[in-house]
C-alpha cells in the first residue's frame, strides 16, 4: 500500500504540471494493494507483485474509458481487459 501511495501522490503532482494523465485508477489501485498486502506470504506470488503500473490510453481495462485517442470513444468504457493488463495482473502487478 506504502509503494502504491507513493506512485499515486507522484503521478498527480506530474499530472499537475504537464496534464498526462487520462483515467485515474488510483482508488481501484489502493483496494488491489490492501488485497495483496493481506495474502500469507507463501501466497505472494509473480514476477510483478506489488509493482505498480501506469497504463496508456490505449490499453483496454475493464470498467476504464479507453479512447485510443479517437474522440467518438472518449467516454466508451471497456468490458473487459486487454490480454496484457491481465497478464501484470496475473504477474502481481498493481495499474494505477
Amino acid at each position: 500500500v506504502d509503494v502504491v501511495i507513493s506512485f499515486c501522490h507522484k503521478a498527480a503532482a506530474v499530472h499537475g504540471q504537464v496534464n498526462c494523465l487520462t483515467e485515474i485508477l488510483f482508488e481501484s489501485a489502493f483496494e488491489r494493494a490492501k488485497s495483496l498486502d493481506d495474502l500469507p506470504k507463501e501466497e505472494r506470488k509473480g514476477c510483478l507483485f506489488g509493482v505498480p503500473v501506469s497504463l496508456k490510453d490505449s490499453i483496454d481495462v475493464k470498467g476504464v474509458a479507453s479512447s485510443v485517442g479517437i474522440f467518438k470513444w472518449i467516454n466508451e468504457k471497456r468490458s473487459e481487459n486487454c490480454k496484457i493488463v491481465d497478464n501484470l495482473i496475473a504477474a502481481g502487478a498493481i495499474p494505477f
